[in-house]
Formats: structure tokens, sequence, C-alpha cells
């Protein structure tokens, strides 16, 4: 007796029709793990973006906080004596002069005129700034060869100019990049020498602002430049600001449309505004002798004879022996 073998299988369309669902789940899961990737990869773009913007930020608040406004006091205070001498000459020409016009038979000699020399001080420190870049002198340097003799003051430059970058896939571009210049040389020049650094990119605007505190007790102002030793302003003239305020706007490369506006203001620790004192002449007031008026009382003018005659005192009782 034979026995019939029944031979199980798939149909064709039952093999079109899973071939079709699993591609469509395969297309559904490949454009769910594409936009994963792309989410990530922007995450840390953004990520890596507020990383880098910190560590400029930082960089740039120790720069601004360890400015010092250091001055060569010797030489001032010289050049001060210098000035003082020459302006005391003077009122005492003046004072010979009156002399011998009302005393012609008494005339006096003038003495010959010391001699006068001013010293150039010698340039320790600077801030110079503007609204789109700004150099300064800063103790934040670090000395890394200990048997040299270095100083303790760099130059430091904040500028933004042109650079050019490559991408990961190997392509070049040109972008907008916020520089940071130093030196460990402090000479005139303050906006050369020394090398730069690129410190964030893609910057399409950025604006640098310095807080100024006026001399009339006003309320403290922002202002656009700055600059301690060629400002025709006396307020500024050798003196730092008290604090400074930068503004970036950084765009996406990918989309222009796209950007980010991080503002932070950095106070400077030691701005060193020594201002001389003011001498103001004044006529010396002598003080009131007159006696306090009693309430009540009543004043009367003293003459010639109140002040001479003066009251007897009556006599004290003689006491009796072996009293005291």
């Amino acid at each position: 007796m034979r026995v019939k073998k029944s031979i199980l299988g798939f149909t064709l369309i039952e093999l079109l029709l899973s071939i079709g669902l699993l591609g469509f789940i395969s297309v559904f899961v490949t454009s769910l793990i594409k936009k994963s990737i792309k989410r990530s990869e922007r995450l840390n773009s953004q990520s890596e973006q507020i990383d880098q913007i910190r560590s400029a930020f930082d960089l740039m608040g120790k720069d601004v906080n360890l400015s010092l406004n250091a001055k060569d006091i010797n030489t001032y205070l010289y050049n001060e004596a210098e000035k003082s001498i020459a302006k005391k000459y003077e009122e005492l020409k003046k004072v010979i002069q009156d002399h011998n016009k009302k005393k012609p038979t008494e005339t006096k000699t003038l003495p010959p005129k010391p001699k006068s020399r001013q010293y150039n001080q010698k340039t320790l420190s600077y801030f110079e700034g503007t609204s789109t870049k700004l150099n300064l002198t800063t103790l934040n340097s670090l000395h890394f060869q200990k048997s040299k003799s270095l100083s303790d003051q760099v130059e430091v430059g904040y500028f933004v100019d042109d650079c050019k970058l490559f991408t990961r896939s190997g392509k070049r571009r040109s972008s907008q990049c916020l520089w940071r210049r130093q030196s460990g040389y402090i000479d005139d020049k303050f906006d050369e020498g020394g090398t730069a650094t690129i410190l964030l990119t893609d910057i399409s605007e950025a604006e640098f602002k310095y807080l100024h505190f006026n001399s009339d007790e006003s309320e403290p102002s922002w202002e656009t430049n700055w600059s301690s030793s060629e400002s025709p302003k006396p307020e500024t003239k050798d003196k730092f600001p008290l604090a400074v305020r930068l503004k970036l706007k950084i765009v996406d490369p990918k989309n222009d449309k796209n950007s980010q506006t991080h503002i932070a203001s950095f106070r400077l620790n030691y701005p060193n505004n020594w201002t001389p004192p003011t001498k103001t002449q004044t006529t010396p007031t002598l003080p009131d002798t007159t006696a306090p008026t009693l309430p009540g009382a009543t004043t009367q003018p003293v003459t010639d004879t109140d002040r001479t005659t003066v009251p007897t005192l009556p006599t004290a009782p003689t006491l009796p022996p072996g009293v005291l």
C-alpha cells in the first residue's frame, strides 16, 4: 500500500508579500537609525561648541582678571617733582618782579633757573581696546623654564579675522574666527608680535565694551573704545576699565540662519587706577573766640573801660589755728 507525501511550502504571493514587508521594515528601521545618528552628531557638535565657548571665556576671564595697571612710580614721582620745582620758580619770579616794581631802590636779583629734565616712563602695562579687538597686559602667564628669567606679564590680544578650516571630509572652507595672540615681550607695539591661535570659529559678530566709572559719582557706563596710553580723555588716561563685556554671535556652518548669541562679562581684579590728590589752597579761618550766649541773656558791646576794670574778689575768711 502506497502513502502519498504532501509537499508543503510558500506560494509565490506569500513570498512576495513577506519580501515587501521585510523591505518596508528595513527601510523604516534604517531611517530611524539615520535620524538618530544625525541627532547624535548635532548634539555632539553643539556640546563641543559649548565646551569651546566655555573654554574660550574661561581663558579670556583669567586674562582680564589678572590684568594689572603697573606704573613706573619712580619716574613718575621724579617728573612730578621737576614740574613742581619749575612751578615754584615761576611763582618766585613773579614775586620778585612785583617787589622790584614797588620798591625800585631795594631791588632783588632772581636766582638762575634750575635745569629741569623729564624722563620717559617705561611701558610696563597698557589696555587698548575697540569694539572689534582688545590688547592688554596680564599676569596670566606660565613659566615652563625655571632657570630662565621671564617677566610675570605677557601681551595678550583678542581679535576677529579670517581663517581657513578643514571639514571632516577633508574639504577646505573659510570662516571668521576669534583669535588670541600672546607675546612675552612688552613694547609700544601692543598689536604686533607673538603667536596667534584660534579660539572659536564661525563668528559672524563680535563686540567688546568696557565699563567706565565716572569721577562725578554718576552711574558706570559701557564704553566702546578704551586707550590707557593715547586717550584724549583724562578720565581714561593711564587707567584700566573696571570690567570687559564680550558679545559673540556664532552661526551654524551648515545653515547660516541658525545662530546663537553669547554674552559674557569679565571683571578686573587689579585696575590700580591711582589718581594723585588735588591740593586746593584755601585761606585758613581763625576759630571763633566769642563766648557762647546763654538762653535769655542779652549781649552788650565791650568798651575799653570794661576791659581795664577788674572786679575785686572778696577776701577769704581766716581760719583759726588747728582746723586744718
